[in-house]
């Protein structure tokens, strides 16, 4: 439940970014894999002390973990909204995630010690008993999250909840441990202190105004008027006088009211077609959008928001009887539809809309580089009538595009290209991107455009004749429409490689190591030479046909790569379940839960396998081969997805995220199994075996999200992770009869 939270925490602070949970759930292992390690080599009868004392930390570093996350941007100096590069997100990770993982990572391996201190017993089957229950905390805490945001309450109040439980149990478990002595009486009236001390908190103190006022650290002196968390993420609003400013995971979405960019946004494109009688806006309504397009005859106005407590947010602190009206359904032109707005355009007729206009965040995300794909300009081309319009902007440099802003809007711009055969593009810091197809006639001549705005009646404040003569310079139109031909060798901005996305992260990085094109060139080296050398190991194991003393190495380096290629799995499908649904704020608890229903499932099967003694090696050389079969069926479906409707692309996430788990679950217990033959402790061994597959899935969830994803696409982290489990299979496979002896 702990690591829910921190995630969504952390998705807050590293600004939204899918590839920052692959960093945060990376480090979390690492931490976790040392607090296993270093807890493991704790010998003695005291091991129920320190079990006692690392749950008492828990609690305490859970709420520890809450306000470095929250005030993070002002202990480092981070100006609020700046987005970080990656590696900085790695970098501060390593030192905000420490405490709690180190923690739970800790109490594996002392609730196994601790078990055998009371029973007196040194079995293997404690470990499989306490992974299990383990699993099965994770798979309650996560759901539990789940729901406690969909209601409405806050990270504080559901980690008090399970801290309370967490605590309740603690006192339970003294309680039914045999000759209480004084030591531990003491520390039982500890826990009951806190206890008490829980309960008055969140009786008689109000813990989501405490929750609402820790939100505000990271927003230091601007003056928040409202914060809260929806399936999307968590909104922020601050208030300046009459200007309020939209935050969605601590970056600036839209300013409401924003008079000047709403007459700019709208009327350029409008303009094009100021006869238009359907017009589909995506975002912008709250900043003045709606009241700009109603300055035309239009028949039909369908404004798409994808969340729906923006809006109710909105109605509630700015003064707009526009919005209010469409809000509440009054106005007859106006109708507002909620959700995921490429969803709306699949389910639209076609050619039914004169124009279309994008007012959205620039692709700094997975969820939001969707709008700007080859994909949806298809789709978006559909619904619009012959000689429609579509209109987005994109923000850009007034006098000198630098090559990685550049690579951002042009890749955009090729990709827009392709589907649409007439473009125009808006000079400035701004770029506003007017596209249509053979049949259409667009222009930028301000003359033409304010004659037009004079013949309809057209009355803005600031977007006049003069304003577009100034704006629309001849000259300033054709460098940036040259700047972006001239590109060599455009990427096509795509679902699967969303090169607007990962170009943005090496914009914000240009500063950063991870912006020196010499990284990702070295990377492209490393990588086939990393395949070569444990291809080089299959060969030296085949010709020493496997000594007894390898054997324990190659255990653990199964479970490492098992442990890789399950959490570069689990990095993968959050990445598309953000791809094809869009709300993994909301649905990481979910995923996760599934994930560990997969390994409670996994680790019951693989325990009985392990207690029966039989063929270990070779059920766990054939769980290895199955992962691998898994990551070949990735690599099928991930590219049909957009052919499914979206509850069967949730179905079939579902699904792709609970194999993985099972398999992860069920080697574990017949690893451990195995490797305790050879340490003949099964606490150090389960200490072992968990602290290797911990690092694994560390590095599964680190190297995918820095350095693969960003640099070579979605698709190329599922070749990897494939090919670095056939390799295992392949070690396993020639230290058969190796394994047959020490198992007979």
């Amino acid at each position: 439940m702990s690591q829910v939270i921190v995630l969504r925490e952390a998705m807050v602070f590293f600004t939204g970014s899918e590839l920052a949970i692959g960093v945060v759930l990376g480090c979390w292992l690492l931490f976790s894999a040392a607090g296993s390690y270093i807890a493991g080599r704790i010998h003695g009868r005291r091991s129920f002390t320190w079990f006692v004392a690392f749950q008492f930390l828990l609690v305490l570093f859970f709420f520890v973990e809450i306000y470095l996350l929250r005030d993070a941007g002002s202990l480092i100096g981070l100006p609020l909204g700046e987005t970080l590069p990656l590696l900085d997100i790695l970098k501060y990770s390593l030192v905000l995630i420490a405490p709690l993982p180190f923690c739970t990572g800790a109490l594996f391996p002392l609730a196994i010690k601790a078990m055998q201190e009371i029973s007196g017993s040194n079995s293997a089957d404690f470990a499989g008993i306490i992974y299990m229950l383990e699993v099965a905390g994770n798979i309650a805490g996560g759901i539990l999250v789940t729901v406690f945001l969909y209601y409405g309450f806050s990270s504080l109040f559901t980690g008090s909840l399970i801290i309370l439980l967490l605590l309740i149990g603690g006192l339970h478990y003294i309680a039914r441990v045999h000759a209480l002595n004084q030591k531990r009486n003491v520390i039982a009236m500890s826990l009951v202190l806190i206890l008490v001390c829980f309960t008055g908190l969140w009786y008689f103190a109000n813990i989501d105004a405490i929750d609402a006022e820790s939100r505000k650290l990271s927003f230091g002196e601007l003056n928040v008027v409202k914060t809260t968390d929806s399936r999307y993420g968590n909104l922020a609003i601050t208030q300046d006088r009459d200007l309020f400013s939209f935050y969605t995971n601590g970056m600036i979405s839209f300013f409401a009211p924003s008079k000047f960019h709403s007459e700019e946004s709208i009327h350029i494109p409008m303009l094009q077609r100021p006869d238009a009688v359907n017009v589909l806006l995506i975002g912008g309504g709250i900043s003045g959008g709606l009241d700009e397009i109603l300055k035309y005859d239009v028949e039909r106005v369908d404004y798409l928001e994808l969340d729906k407590t923006v809006v109710q947010s909105a109605v509630e602190l700015i003064d707009s009887s526009t919005l209010e009206n469409v809000y509440n359904g009054r106005d007859e032109i106006c109708k507002i539809h909620y959700g995921d707005p490429w969803k709306f355009i699949r389910n639209s007729d076609s050619s039914i809309y004169d124009v279309i206009i994008m007012k959205l965040p620039a692709p700094t995300d997975a969820l939001t580089n969707r709008f700007f794909t080859l994909e949806f300009f298809k789709d978006a081309k559909r619904i619009l009538k012959p000689g429609g319009v579509l209109s987005f902007g994109l923000a850009s440099e007034p006098n000198y595009i630098g090559p990685e802003l550049l690579a951002v809007n042009g890749n955009i711009y090729h990709t827009l290209k392709t589907v649409f055969s007439r473009i125009l593009i808006t000079p400035e810091d701004f770029n506003y991107f007017v596209a249509t197809d053979d049949n259409g006639e667009i222009t930028l001549d301000p003359y033409y455009l304010g004659d037009v705005m004079s013949e309809y009646g057209i009355n803005t404040e600031y977007v006049d004749m003069y304003y577009l003569a100034d704006r629309l310079d001849a000259n300033r139109i054709e460098f940036v429409r040259d700047s972006y031909e001239e590109i060599e060798n455009p990427k096509l901005n795509t679902i699967l490689n969303p090169h607007a996305y990962f170009d943005n992260l090496r914009f914000t990085a240009k500063q950063d190591y991870i912006g020196d094109d010499s990284i990702s060139k070295s990377f492209l080296w490393i990588v086939p030479a990393g395949f070569i050398a444990l291809f080089l190991i299959c060969g030296a194991v085949f010709f020493r046909r496997a000594s007894k003393s390898t054997l324990p190495i190659l255990i653990l380096l199964g479970v490492a790569i098992s442990g890789f290629a399950l959490m570069s799995g689990e990095v993968i499908l959050i990445y598309a379940y953000q791809l094809y649904v869009g709300y993994i704020y909301e649905r990481v608890g979910v995923i996760i839960a599934i994930f560990m229903s997969g390994m409670a499932i996994g680790a019951w099967l693989g325990g009985r396998i392990a207690s029966g003694n039989t063929k270990q090696s070779m059920w766990m050389a054939m769980a290895l081969f199955a992962l691998s079969l898994y990551y070949i069926l990735l690599w099928l479906i991930i590219p049909a997805m957009p052919s499914f409707s979206q509850p069967m692309i949730e179905f079939i996430l579902s699904v792709l995220v609970f194999m993985p788990g099972f398999a992860g679950g069920f080697i574990f217990p017949i690893a451990n199994s195995i490797y305790g033959k050879f340490t003949s402790d099964y606490s150090i061994s389960a200490g072992a075996v968990y602290a290797w597959d911990l690092v694994g899935a560390m590095i599964g969830a680190i190297i995918p999200s820095v350095f693969i994803m960003p640099y070579f696409g979605l698709l190329s982290a599922v070749k990897i992770a494939l090919v670095l489990l056939v390799v295992v299979v392949l070690l396993f496979s020639l230290s058969r009869n190796r394994f047959d002896s020490l198992e007979h």
